[in-house]
């Protein structure tokens, strides 16, 4: 299992917003600086609270981003050179001859823009596109030379509120998400951190180089991962005095329908992992403020700091931006109706769902579950029979995905097309690096409830089905994903479909296919935890 590349995430939060300039992380600083501080911090809030958006600003690199952007357009200048300097030799070579010379596709003078005059594109840092070599110097990159290391930032120098600062506060994140359950995997996060540190700070990533890439290869039990990636190097390697920041964010996304705390691998991984760490590796966590969660933290961290979103953000700027939105839109008596229904920024997501309704607005929704319903319920009339029938099956197949879906694999299932007429399309649930995400799990916990969501209730387990089907009878080799996750969703959909499980757990093909995959995820690539790491865009803008 190779560590997830999360920036892209971090920074698709972030969009929109104003960033840290738009909170006092003053507490936060405080906390980390202090020697006597409790080595836990839990931000905890209702769900839609904005949870998500402070730890993406907590771990927002500026310098990164600036040389991430630097090397995209020095890319570009090369690309415009090198064809430049063709169009040129081949000029060179016709003239004699009166022959004329055409200009190649895409060709132009300036890097900015194309032959045909539109834009041209810069190489993605997520997805299919490039990323950071490994710290092993091996993956990516060939063998090439290493990345520059950049010496971790003191802490105590940075300003509050990170306005004027570009250094992030936290050295290794990871974000969770309830709908992709790789990034709910203990073992992929304790990569993922092991992978950031290596980056970052020079000790640990001497150490991580050295490592036995066969030993790192058959790491598949978490508290083996952790030993070796993570407490074996802070522990002997980082200088006590020397803090170090990792933030662990969304642990109520791993959580089961059962809700219980053995249930949630993220919570257990914290109970029993890192709490482990020495002291001067200081842990955020971000979780609804649920019992089941916040009970065995309480008792495993006892004086851990607890903050809420509102502690840290500045309210005046952030409730003035959203009625200003809202009043432009609906004009001043709704705006003022939204903000008393809204419970000001308990839930951030119901004003942005509350964006996607058209003026003038009869009735305001009291709730964000009332919203969800005014959205579906405006735009599902516009819908053909036919239109209705396949966009519920996109929903139930969307709600049974184990981890995004990609367009190619709606296509084929005849899907791809229904998207764009899926209510709310673009906003609550919209495509990204050829994936389709969802806004906010509340979305989900709407859409498989029926009682709450009535004639657009998407039923998971036919979606179980409907994808255990396509899986089944899928080509050789199967897609990744049937690969991974054909017997599940064959478990799921129930006894109709007891007959293709019995045959998927004896194909031996599938078995052949599905133990290649699970070794390419525990070989990383070429150089142990920062190979071939996951490449996925964002997954949602407030969660």
């Amino acid at each position: 299992m190779p560590p997830i590349f999360l920036a892209p995430h971090s920074q698709s939060l972030l969009e929109g917003t104003g960033g840290a300039t738009e909170y006092d992380f003053s507490p936060i600083q405080l906390w980390i600086t202090s020697p006597r501080a409790p080595q836990v911090c839990v931000l905890s809030g209702p769900a839609g609270s904005g949870k998500s958006t402070i730890s993406a600003a907590l771990c927002w690199d500026e310098e990164a981003q600036q040389r991430r952007q630097k090397a995209i357009a020095k890319g570009n200048s090369d690309t415009a050179k090198a064809i430049a300097e063709a169009d040129a030799a081949a000029a060179a070579v016709a003239a004699p001859h009166g022959v004329k010379v055409p200009r190649l596709p895409g060709a132009s003078a300036s890097p900015e823009n194309t032959g045909s005059g539109e834009r041209r594109t810069s190489p993605k840092t997520s997805g299919s596109g490039a990323q950071p070599p490994s710290p092993g110097g091996g993956a990516g990159g060939g063998g090439g030379k290493p990345p520059p290391v950049h010496p971790k930032p003191s802490h105590t120098r940075q300003q509050c509120g990170l306005g004027s600062g570009p250094n992030p506060l936290v050295d290794a994140y990871h974000f969770c998400k309830y709908s992709d359950v790789r990034r709910q995997s203990p073992i992929r996060i304790v990569k993922t951190l092991a992978y950031q540190l290596a980056q970052r700070m020079p000790l640990l990533r001497n150490y991580y180089a050295s490592l036995d890439l066969g030993q790192v290869q058959q790491l598949h039990q978490a508290s083996t991962a952790f030993r070796l990636l993570l407490l074996k190097p802070l522990t002997t390697l980082m200088p006590r005095d020397e803090q170090v920041v990792l933030l662990i964010d969304a642990m109520d996304e791993a959580d089961s329908q059962s809700q219980l705390p053995l249930d949630n691998p993220v919570l257990q991984l914290m109970l029993h992992q890192l709490s482990s760490l020495p002291r001067n590796v200081r842990i955020v966590t971000s979780t609804r403020s649920a019992p089941h969660l916040m009970g065995p933290l309480r008792r495993k961290f006892q004086g851990a700091l607890e903050l809420t979103p509102a502690m840290v953000r500045k309210r005046e700027s952030t409730l003035a931006q959203l009625e200003r939105r809202v009043c432009s839109r609906f004009g001043a008596n709704v705006a003022g109706a939204v903000m008393s229904h809204s419970g000001g920024e308990n839930n951030l997501v119901y004003f942005s769902a509350v964006m996607l309704l058209e003026p003038p607005m009869a009735e305001v929704p009291a709730s964000l579950p009332a919203c969800y319903n005014m959205i579906f319920s405006a735009q599902w009339p516009k819908l053909s029979k036919q239109e209705q029938q396949e966009s519920i099956k996109a929903l139930q197949v969307l709600m049974a995905a184990r981890e995004p879906l990609q367009l190619s694999l709606l296509a084929g299932l005849g899907l791809d097309q229904v998207l764009a007429k899926l209510p709310g399309w673009g906003a609550l649930m919209y495509e990204r690096e050829y994936k389709v995400y969802t806004l906010h799990k509340s979305l989900h916990d709407w859409l498989m409830d029926k009682e709450a969501s009535g004639p657009y209730y998407a039923d998971a387990r036919v979606g179980h089905a409907t994808l255990g089907r396509y899986l089944f009878h899928a080509a050789h080799p199967r897609p990744a994903y049937g690969a991974k996750y054909l017997v599940t969703h064959l478990l799921a959909a129930g006894a109709k479909l007891k007959e293709l499980l019995d045959q998927a757990i004896t194909d031996m093909d599938h078995l052949e296919v599905r133990g290649r995959g699970t070794e390419r995820e525990g070989q990383g690539g070429q150089g142990g935890i920062g190979g071939d790491r996951e490449r996925q865009g964002g997954t949602g803008r407030e969660e």
